[in-house]
């Protein structure tokens, strides 16, 4: 039962991101799963489930901050436009 709560978890934090951030679901789970930031949700489920939708975007973002290589607006556009180049035929 805990998995499929993390599971739930990760899946909403996933949706209110894209939604925060206005790039699609494909988008923004290849970007938090390129960075490490859905094990990152996974493992700090039990804080993170607490907190309103603001503050888990914020958090996601300070995690993507502290955690990534290189610029975190460079990370964003760079994962986006990988996702893009893998959708075209």
């Amino acid at each position: 039962m805990d998995d499929l709560k993390n599971i739930e978890f990760i899946s909403y934090c996933i949706e209110i991101y894209k939604g925060h951030k206005n790039i699609d679901g494909a988008q923004a789970y290849t970007l938090l799963k390129n960075t490490g930031a859905i094990e990152y949700i996974n493992a700090n489920f039990e804080a993170l489930h607490t907190f309103g939708d603001d503050y888990l975007v914020w958090n996601i973002d300070e995690f993507l901050k502290n955690h990534s290589v290189g610029n975190y607006s460079n990370l964003i556009n760079d994962n986006i436009n990988a996702e893009l180049s893998v959708a075209e035929p």
